[in-house]
């Protein structure tokens, strides 16, 4: 192992930090120099994770990330104030798209594919209940997909071209925030007789662990300081710990359709075309908490 190998690099990421873990846990205690050279990376990459930044490149005074010619601006045109740089809890908590772009990018879409499989983002959940549809997520290879198009892999990293159940959003969610594990969801806890007494009840069922329980305390410290940086709005509680994020998805997709059709009517019956509204983008907006942060339970 040589620790000049490593890329230099702004952007220090969980997958590293593991590697380093499994590394330690797994070389012969024998072997001093390895064990310096590892002590090494971990001080250098690491101990500064906090740190870690992502740029968003200014281009007019608004915060705009080009991917392969594209140019895909964050939601905060004119940047973030008092944040010339942020750090991964900033990207979170301001919901920078740029940052997350940037992240996507550098996880590749070999990994990115696998996360979202780990997660069941592309698979039922299994709940009993009927009529389950599966999500609509992009595929890692193929025309379009996360290896062919930088794009397509950009925007799927800060929440945009992949549709999702609320149930799979739900699902995966937790994964992340209970100590890593995907679990099949359930709406009957248990059933009682007519004098109380329990003749079934259902039993958690672990599909599979997803992360570390140490990465999955990250993201629910994170998570709680989106809420707590914000100290406003419905999630935040004064005295309890809260963790929780906001979603807003363009429906790009609605959009494109009713285009066609009002262009079509335009064709075919102008004056009453006339009569009607343009079509309009339109949003999702959505709102996933937890309680009490530190172990959760709601």
């Amino acid at each position: 192992i040589n620790i000049q190998t490593v890329q230099e690099s702004e952007f220090v990421n969980l997958y590293l930090k593991e590697l380093l873990t499994t590394l330690e846990t797994s070389i012969s205690l024998g072997n001093i120099e390895c064990m310096k050279i590892l002590k090494q990376m971990r001080q250098k990459y690491i101990n500064a994770s906090d740190n870690s930044i992502y740029k968003s490149l200014n281009d007019k005074n608004k915060f705009i990330y080009e991917v392969d010619g594209e140019k895909i601006d964050c939601h905060a045109t004119s940047g973030h104030p008092g944040l010339p740089v942020l750090t991964f809890k900033d990207a979170l908590a301001q919901s920078c798209n740029p940052s997350f772009m940037q992240i996507g990018l550098m996880l590749g879409a070999e990994k990115f594919s696998y996360y979202a499989d780990a997660f069941g983002l592309r698979e039922r959940t299994g709940i009993e209940l009927p009529g389950e549809v599966n999500s609509s997520f992009a595929s890692k290879d193929g025309t379009g997909g996360l290896a062919e198009s930088n794009v397509t892999l950009a925007t799927s990293a800060f929440g945009q071209t992949n549709c999702l159940t609320p149930i799979q959003i739900i699902t995966g969610y937790t994964a992340a925030i209970n100590g890593g594990y995907l679990l099949k969801p359930y709406v009957v806890g248990s059933i009682v007789d007519s004098d109380q007494n329990e003749i079934k009840k259902t039993e958690k069922e672990v599909k599979r662990q997803v992360i570390s329980e140490e990465t999955s305390a990250m993201v629910r410290e994170a998570l709680q300081n989106n809420v707590d940086s914000k100290n406003t709005g419905n999630a935040y509680i004064s005295g309890y710990k809260i963790g929780g994020k906001s979603g807003t998805a363009e429906k790009l997709a609605k959009l494109r359709s009713e285009q066609i059709k009002y262009d079509k009517l335009i064709e075919e019956n102008p004056e009453l075309a006339a009569t009607l509204p343009k079509p309009e983008k339109r949003y999702v907006a959505s709102y996933c908490a937890f309680a009490p942060a530190d172990d959760p339970e709601i």
